[in-house]
């Protein structure tokens, strides 16, 4: 490799790590370790919710939510929506208190997968403090269900997540529990911007190019002479 395309690489190379830096912060991925677990997500099953608790800084924004899950009915599926909960102060989901929501959507397929959806408004998190991620059914027209994916308590996160179910059509009465495994569950904040100081990646892009140039054409320059 010649001094010219060392350059390029590095230059190249500086731009994409940059870059890759503005990915989403991930707040919590509670992974289906232990595959499809919970089953039906619709009628007569409304609502499943897990928790986490949050451990990074106060004042964190989450603005997209998700569950791990599959379609076992070969229909379109039940519209739901993801909701996400304050927790009543003893490890248990509070529908009444209903912190955000995303809008209705349906899934297909019967591959586990990562379904997430963005909040109408971020919430703003507080450390130290457990949110519920709900997946709801309620009010909507059942049209097959959905298993969502388990996840070994305390794996990842020692937060003692425990999975929630609701039997009630209105999902406001939590029916029952079960300490492991927990629902597999997603959530993340908004894309993070550059440290000050540092230039958008669109910026380095076209300083990186210009200076490419710039070694081209000293490179040229030498060859002619």
């Amino acid at each position: 490799m010649n001094r010219t395309s060392r350059v390029a690489a590095l230059l190249l190379g500086g731009v994409l790590v940059i870059t890759n830096s503005t990915s989403a912060a991930i707040i919590v991925d509670k992974s289906p370790d232990l595959g499809p677990v919970w089953s039906p997500l619709a009628a007569p099953t409304f609502v499943y919710a897990n928790s986490f608790v949050f451990g990074g800084t106060s004042g964190t924004l989450m603005d997209t939510v998700g569950v791990y899950m599959l379609n076992f009915s070969g229909t379109a599926g039940t519209p739901f929506r993801f909701e996400v909960y304050a927790d009543t102060g003893s490890n248990a989901p509070d529908p009444t208190t209903v912190l955000g929501v995303t809008g209705y959507q349906t899934f297909a397929s019967s591959t586990l997968t990562l379904v997430t959806n963005t909040l109408g408004a971020a919430i703003s998190l507080t450390n130290s403090v457990r949110y519920w991620i709900a997946a709801s059914t309620v009010g909507q027209t059942p049209d097959g269900g959905y298993v969502v994916g388990g996840h070994t308590q305390n794996s990842i996160y020692s937060d003692n997540g425990t999975f929630w179910y609701s039997n009630d059509p209105a999902g406001l009465i939590f029916d029952g529990t079960e300490l492991t495994p927990e629902m597999a569950i997603y959530a993340s904040g908004p894309d993070t911007p550059p440290p000050q100081g540092v230039p958008e990646p669109a910026s380095l892009t076209i300083w990186g190019l210009g200076l490419l140039a710039c070694a081209a054409g000293i490179r040229r320059r030498k060859v002619v002479a």
